[in-house]
Parts: C-alpha cells; structure tokens; sequence
C-alpha cells in the first residue's frame, strides 16, 4: 500500500503496538526487510535485537517511490527512523545494512550506522534479488541466525528515550 509501515492521519496501523506483544516472547529478535520493508525496519529496530537490511529506502523524500504524504509528514517518518535506529544502537541492536554500489549507499551515508553496520556488496541491482539469484542471500542470513544463536539469548530490557543501555556500543 505505499505506506512504509508507517502511521498517518489516514491510516493508523499501529505496527509497534501490535509487535511488542508477539516479541516478548522470544529471547532473541531478528527484523529482516528489503527496500520499503528495509525502511519498516529501521524504524522498530528499538524493538529488536538484530536488523538485517537490504537496499533500504532510508530517506522518503528522495524515493522513487514514496507514500502520497505531505513534505512534513515524509520529513516526520524520515526522523522517527532516524531516531529509533539511534535508539536501537544504543540498545545494542545489531544492525547489518547491505546496499551495492548505486544510490542506497549514499542514502546509507546519513544514518548513524557503527563501524561495521554497513556491508557494501561490488554489485549493481536489486541487492537482496542480486544475492539470491547468486546463491549467496540463503547462506548470508544463515550465518546471521547462526551468530545471534551462538550469542546466546538476548531479551534485553526496553530502554525509554535517551536511555543507553549498560555497555552500549557508540553510535559515532
């Protein structure tokens, strides 16, 4: 539907709300998105323990393709991602964010990504099909799941806004 997961006057899908339930049970959370559900999961990343991204759509102001919003309301969802991916680092979210060498990694520059966040793949593409279609996409998440599960149980505790999380990693 061209929302990005997003809330707006329109529509309300109050995806947060609906998720935080369905996550407490788990120890440990991965996000997984590609493009517009790159950018849906940046914005809960607080909400997990790993996000894995390819090619994100990390500024809607600038998409392609973009939801029928109001400069104020594409400018609104741009911060509240801004602000829950540094939220989320701050927890000691994982964040891997694959791009190829097109546009998504100048788009991946403005983010406050840790040193290592970002994962630049020599390709031109769709980069999550690209990775597919190489036979390399299956064994990358694999190795993901494989590291959060050797890592052992997360659950960390929920922080409030501008709370860091002991150990924290820097975001700069």
């Amino acid at each position: 539907n061209c929302q990005w997961y997003q809330d707006t006057p329109h529509l309300s899908l109050s995806l947060e709300e609906k998720l935080e339930p369905l996550i407490a049970e788990y120890t440990s959370v991965l996000f997984l998105g590609v493009s517009m559900g790159g950018f849906a999961a940046l914005s809960i990343a607080h909400l997990a323990d790993t996000v894995a991204i390819f090619g994100p759509q990390t500024d809607l102001s600038l998409s392609h393709l973009r939801p029928g919003w109001s400069e104020e309301e594409l400018a609104a969802a741009n911060e509240r991602m801004r602000r829950n991916v540094t939220r989320a680092l701050q927890m000691g979210t994982k964040i891997q964010y694959h791009v190829d060498l097109g546009d998504h990694l100048l788009l991946a520059r403005r983010l406050p990504l840790p040193r290592g966040a970002l994962v630049i793949h020599p390709l031109c593409g769709r980069i999550a099909r690209v990775l597919e279609r190489a036979g390399l996409l299956a064994p990358l998440l694999v190795g993901l799941v494989a590291e959060r599960q050797r890592e052992g149980p997360c659950r960390r505790r929920r922080l409030g806004d501008g709370e860091a999380a002991p150990g924290a990693r820097p975001t700069a």
